[in-house]
């Protein structure tokens, strides 16, 4: 399946994924995110994203990363997205990528 790829890219302002649509996988190795990232209500919701070496610059901003992603700050004050421990969400599971599974309450 074909995929998206930001590799090394910098975005420098704001980025709005909300309610975007992709047609495989989202590839963001050693990209920087410069301001505001938001990634919500992505279509379709299986979708696996890779952030390897991402950095964040204001890793304190009000960020909406996809599901298994946080950031976690680094000693320069900077950040680095990081698998998230989803397993503890109720009602969602990990498949091997680390992306959460989600399943409707019953």
């Amino acid at each position: 399946m074909p995929g998206v790829w930001f590799d090394e890219a910098t975005f420098m302002g704001n980025v709005r994924f909300n309610g975007a649509t992709f047609h495989g996988d989202v590839n963001c190795e050693d990209v920087t995110f410069g301001g505001r990232a938001l990634f919500a209500n992505i279509q379709p919701s299986a979708v696996t994203f890779r952030f390897d070496l991402a950095r964040v610059t204001y890793p304190d901003g009000r960020h909406s990363w996809p599901p298994g992603w946080s950031v976690v700050a680094s000693s320069d004050g900077q950040g680095q997205l990081e698998r998230a421990d989803t397993s503890q969400q109720m009602g969602s599971e990990q498949d091997e990528t680390g992306t959460a599974k989600d399943h409707p309450e019953t």
